[in-house]
């Protein structure tokens, strides 16, 4: 019950921190280390995603919500319209439970039952 209840609270708060700090690296990095035709992008809102359907498992159903909320938020803060990553963020973590359904867990354990 305890694990249910950091997730409830603790999913949240870090997910906006992150979508916090993706701002201030992004920001603090673009100008001394990249010129005009490099770029830096960092996803650290991904990760987190991606690391919640893992950890999580495919059974969370909240995800894709919380999802395209911060995809809303990232968005409108960041480039001031509505755009991409309000669509984006839902497709990565559907992609990553279909993942998680479909790939076994061990990779090793799924590349020699294709081989034997």
């Amino acid at each position: 019950m305890a694990r249910a209840t950091k997730m409830k609270y603790g999913f949240p708060i870090i997910l906006f921190i992150w979508l916090y700090l993706d701002g201030i690296i992004g920001a603090a990095f673009q100008p001394q280390l990249f010129h005009y035709p490099y770029a830096m992008s960092s996803y650290l809102v991904v990760l987190w995603l991606v690391f919640t359907v893992l950890f999580e498992g495919p059974h969370n159903n909240h995800l894709e919500i919380w999802a395209a909320i911060v995809g809303c938020v990232f968005d409108l803060y960041y480039t001031g319209i509505l755009g991409v990553f309000v669509f984006v963020f839902p497709i990565v973590v559907l992609v990553t439970k279909v993942g998680y359904r479909e790939f076994p867990v061990s990779f090793f354990k799924w590349l020699t039952h294709c081989i034997y």
